[in-house]
């Protein structure tokens, strides 16, 4: 049969329900926390009388649970067993200590109560006898804790060797003052003790030796009546000091655990001021994650608040700390699924990528293939494992693409080697015709044709190039400048022919010299538009190299080489009239 919808209700609990029970679970591994806080003064029965609750409520309500209600409590159960094995190594250290305490006690005990009993056996002055009584007696007042066998065991022997002590005593009725001398004596050397606890530092070992020394007063018998009254107000005169020493400490940590919850108060606060401003990124979640943990063990390294804050300031804290976590476990979740987006992203270019690398223009397929190289760094981060295999994957088209080409870069520097040995051929010609003494008549159509070859070689490797061509262009130089001092040589031997002619004629010297200046002077109005134009061109060029410009500098150097001939032609003709 189908179950009604009460029974159903009845045992599976509400989501309310299942929020209270871990609450209420969470409190009590909370006041365990809080106990265990100060291992010096746990106490054993209310830890398991809280350990007990704990499992009392958890069996309580477990039957009742969803998979999801007892993942809350499995949660606060595994808070609890950490807490439980910090409390069983408490025990264990404590309960060691108490053991080798007790056994070194009953050693010393032991070795006592035989000093005693020898000093009754043996027939000495009883005056040695009552100080190695009294002496003894302190030593086994004073050695606690014992084990309950030794306590047992040697207690019986020390009441029989002590009534034994007192029988001989009796039999010495006539020390009476001699006990009233010692007990004085006693008396004013606890008063002196006291005194000194009096000049202590430490009030709370001061105290703790007080208390040990009051027992030990009351343990002395009587003094004579005529120093009861001073002893009696010596001893209450130190003690109230003392104590009243004590009580200030006290009000001093009053203050502290005061002081310490405004500390307490102020990581709260400060771990609030986080929350207001969560964290974007992974090295920021790291950064404050680490922050956040410098926080909780300055709060370790604070002392305790008053009783009544401290708890509340402790769940304060917590409360915090865990929206902290469980904002950062967001976080790391949405960046999951951002990670499963950016890997879907990084297949889809490495498709892409194998795509692109079988492209034919080198170049072209370069440039492409580092651009998706920059579009893939611009992807989220993922982790080093699953980052690592895919631009692994992504690498491999890029490799084949640059091995492709790699090997067609041998091929095209097989071309180059020979176009460089054919440009060191041409450079050959024109050294040979530097080292001639005579200018050959065709030279400069020998020039022209070697320079119409050297346009038709390509390259050479990259390195060679640039210094083949300024190699070439040095000699082009000498040859030309040599046949330019030939035509100026040729061209002077022309103008005093001319010159000859003209000057038989009526101004024809001073008609030629009138036009060269005019030709001059239009040459120059020429020359200054050329600058003007290439000062122009190159103010709108944005870098690289201009053909126009490159034009425009070839025209201008061919005006100025004629500008140059006229301006000597000129100088020439002047000469020859000022020496006529």
């Amino acid at each position: 049969m189908n179950e009604s919808p009460q029974s159903t209700q009845s045992s599976v609990l509400s989501s309310e329900q299942k929020i209270s029970t871990a609450q209420d679970l969470a409190q009590l591994v909370d006041q365990i926390a809080i106990l265990l806080q100060d291992a010096d003064q746990v106490d054993k029965r209310e830890y398991e009388a809280l350990y007990a609750a704990f499992y009392r409520n958890k069996n309580k309500v477990e039957s009742s649970l969803d998979a999801e209600g007892k993942e809350l409590v499995l949660l606060q159960e595994a808070r609890l067993n950490d807490l439980n094995q910090q409390f069983r190594k408490i025990e264990r250290e404590r309960n060691e200590a108490l053991a080798a305490k007790q056994i070194e006690n009953g050693t010393k005990v032991e070795a006592l109560l035989n000093e005693l009993e020898s000093l009754l056996d043996e027939s000495i002055d009883f005056k040695v006898i009552y100080d190695g009584f009294h002496r003894i007696r302190e030593g086994w007042e004073s050695l606690r804790p014992l084990t309950q066998q030794d306590e047992s065991s040697l207690g019986k022997k020390f009441v029989a060797l002590r009534d034994a002590f007192y029988d001989l005593k009796h039999i010495n009725e006539e020390l009476r003052d001699y006990d009233f001398r010692k007990n004085l004596e006693a008396k004013q050397a606890l008063l002196e003790e006291m005194r000194a606890l009096e000049q202590s530092d430490d009030i709370l070992d001061a105290v703790r030796k007080l208390d040990v020394l009051v027992a030990r007063w009351r343990d002395v018998g009587p003094v004579s009546r005529d120093y009861r009254a001073e002893i009696a107000q010596a001893y209450k005169t130190l003690t109230t000091s003392i104590y009243k020493r004590h009580q200030a400490y006290h009000d001093g940590v009053k203050e502290e655990e005061t002081q310490n919850a405004q500390r307490k108060e102020e990581l709260v606060a400060r771990v609030q001021a986080y929350l207001q401003e969560l964290p974007k990124s992974v090295a920021q979640w790291t950064t404050k994650t680490d922050e956040i943990k410098a926080l909780q063990e300055e709060w370790r390294n604070i002392g305790r608040a008053s009783k009544k804050s401290n708890t509340d300031l402790y769940l304060r804290f917590r409360e915090v700390c865990d929206q902290f976590f469980v904002a950062k476990q967001e976080f790391f979740k949405e960046r999951k699924q951002t990670q499963s987006e950016a890997i879907s992203q990084r297949k889809a270019l490495i498709e892409t990528a194998n795509e692109v690398a079988n492209g034919r223009s080198y170049v072209e397929t370069a440039e492409a293939l580092k651009a998706l190289q920059e579009e893939w760094k611009r992807l989220p981060h993922l982790r080093k494992e699953e980052g690592d295999a895919l631009w692994s994957e992504f690498r491999k088209s890029f490799d084949a693409f640059f091995q492709r080409k790699r090997e067609h870069d041998r091929k095209q520097h097989g071309i180059e080697h020979h176009n460089e040995l054919r440009k060191k051929s041409l450079l050959s010609e024109l050294k040979a015709f530097v080292d001639q003494e005579e200018i050959p008549s065709n030279l400069k159509e020998k020039l022209t044709a070697i320079k119409e070859n050297w346009k038709k070689i390509g390259r050479a490797g990259e390195t060679i190039n640039d210094k083949l061509w300024e190699e070439f262009c040095a000699l082009n130089d000498v040859l030309y400048e040599r046949l330019r001092k030939l035509s100026n040589q040729r061209r002077g031997e022309q103008v005093k022919a001319r010159y000859k002619k003209l000057s038989e004629q009526p101004q024809g010297v001073q008609g030629e010299l009138q036009f060269l200046q005019r030709k001059a002077e239009r040459l120059r109005g020429e020359l200054r538009n050329y600058d003007n134009n290439i000062s122009f061109l190159s103010a709108g060029s944005k870098g690289g190299a201009n053909p126009l410009i490159a034009e425009v500098e070839r025209k201008r150097a061919r005006l100025a080489q004629d500008l140059q001939h006229v301006e000597e032609e000129l100088n020439m003709l002047r000469s020859m009239e000022s020496n006529n």
